[in-house]
């Protein structure tokens, strides 16, 4: 199963805080067993120390003070009694058996115990000499029983002096191996959260900061328009992207606002598709009507026998038959599919020469004027088509300059970005709000004679080239319908 993103960084994390976690704990119960450690071991053996060194002390203050009363000689009787260091000693052996656990430190101790009794009695033994009045046999057991005692009890205070001396220092080398057991662990925790620290980096890098750079690498592709607002230029790439996701939200909110335009358009022209089904059928049928009737009309006005207001009015339903008909080519056209024939011409060209064949039998104070680009431009249309709805717009300025008597029709061409716009521009009266509203409704028209399609049909024509047919119009300042075709 493929890990998301967010649930490998989310991994990455969880184990780095565990190992720190798990690395802070270690580090605090290592301490804390150290310091348990050495502090019962080196506790425990000062204790036994200091006991061998009290005893030994002890010890050799009896037998200072022993030997200085058995050679002080004559002065035996006045001499204060020897003092009894029993009672002390045997309580430094207490401690001292108390707080040893080792079997060799407590048979030392023991030892220590059976030797000091023998000193101490005999310590007695020679005093209840020397105050018997036999001075010389009381320093004869000082100097050989007595020192022998002493030494023998010295020898095994030392020994166990030597042997919590050695349990010290194998104490405090286990603590150091501890350190460095535990410098180890700490050492390989720092290196496993570096590595994964790492890897955190290398996830973040290529799964989210390199697709950002990217992405603002494509966005620096973009048309500088798009890209920026007043000039400011973008030195760091979130800021860049910061700026595309705002353009992004900007034209996505054009664009639904198109796709809402557009699916409105597409109810609209699937209405009108109906519509022109019908249309098309009634017309047909129409039609069907109007050639006899336009041939009776026709044969009744011929015949010179008829009295001269049958053929008037036979010649009047000649002229509206010929109107029906003429709006029935209309309503056929409109509601038929537009068949096109696409061939590549320059757009100046061709309006070039048919302005110059409208320019003939126009009204006085009517003028048609051409302002193309210098630049060629290219167009792929069906230029019969096309044509016609230029001199439907050429023919709409026209008429309504005739009604003001004067003005011009200025025919323009210019380039786009990727497309070409012609625009018929005149300078009459213009058109009121509400006309200009419905001016490509289909049968809307404010002409007496007019049908109503021929704007709707026009614009139809230019939807079909990919373009566009638009209206704009100024009361007492004039209108333009801008056309925009595809360029090449």
């Amino acid at each position: 199963m493929r890990l998301k993103l967010t649930t490998k960084r989310l991994m990455l994390f969880s184990a780095l805080l565990a190992i720190g976690v798990i690395s802070s704990m270690a580090a605090l119960g290592y301490a804390w067993q150290m310091r348990k450690t050495m502090a019962t071991v080196i506790s425990k053996n000062s204790m036994e120390m200091m006991a061998a060194a009290e005893l030994d002390i002890a010890l050799l203050k009896q037998q200072h003070e022993i030997v200085s009363r058995v050679l002080a000689g004559n002065n035996q009787r006045e001499s204060p009694p020897a003092t009894n260091l029993a009672d002390a000693t045997r309580e430094t052996l207490s401690r001292f058996a108390n707080s040893t656990v080792d079997p060799k430190e407590r048979a030392l101790v023991d030892k220590l115990g059976s030797t000091f009794s023998r000193y101490d009695a005999l310590r007695d033994k020679i005093l209840t000499l020397f105050r018997a009045g036999d001075p010389a046999k009381a320093k004869a057991l000082a100097i050989d029983e007595l020192d022998a005692l002493y030494h023998e009890s010295a020898g095994a205070s030392d020994l166990l002096v030597a042997m919590n001396n050695k349990d010290i220092r194998e104490a405090l080398r286990q603590g150091d191996e501890e350190i460095q057991r535990f410098q180890k662990i700490i050492a390989a925790s720092i290196m496993l959260t570096g590595l994964l620290g790492f890897l955190l980096i290398w996830v973040l890098f290529h799964s989210v900061f390199e697709p950002l750079r990217q992405l603002a690498r494509e966005l620096q592709g973009f048309p500088q328009s798009s890209r920026q607002t007043g000039g400011a230029s973008h030195e760091d790439d979130l800021e860049l992207l910061v700026d595309g996701l705002k353009l992004f939200v900007s034209e996505g909110a054009g664009i639904r606002s198109d796709l809402a335009s557009s699916r409105n358009e597409l109810h609209q022209a699937q209405r009108l598709a109906a519509l022109g089904n019908t249309v098309a059928q009634v017309a047909h049928e129409i039609k069907n009507r109007l050639i006899p009737l336009g041939g009776f009309a026709s044969a009744i006005e011929k015949r010179a026998d008829n009295p001269e207001k049958a053929r008037e009015k036979a010649h009047i339903i000649s002229q509206e038959v010929n109107k029906l008909e003429h709006l029935l080519r209309h309503i056929t056209d409109f509601s038929k599919p537009i068949q096109l024939r696409f061939e590549e011409c320059s757009i100046n060209d061709l309006l070039a020469e048919l302005i110059q064949r409208m320019q003939v039998g126009l009204a006085k104070g009517v003028t048609i004027k051409a302002s193309l680009h210098p630049t060629p431009l290219q167009v792929r249309v069906d230029a019969e088509r096309l044509e016609q709805v230029v001199v439907n717009l050429i023919r709409n300025a026209v008429e309504a300059l005739e009604s003001a008597s004067s003005g011009t029709v200025t025919v323009c061409t210019r380039p786009q970005d990727e497309s070409v716009e012609v625009l018929v521009m005149d300078d009459g009266p213009g058109i009121p709000e509400v006309v200009l509203e419905n001016i490509f409704t289909p049968f809307f028209t404010t002409k007496k004679h007019g049908t109503g399609l021929g704007l709707a049909i026009s614009r139809n024509i230019i939807i079909e080239h990919g373009g566009n047919l638009s209206c704009a119009s100024n009361p007492n300042h004039g209108t333009t319908f801008t056309l925009t075709l595809p360029a090449v």
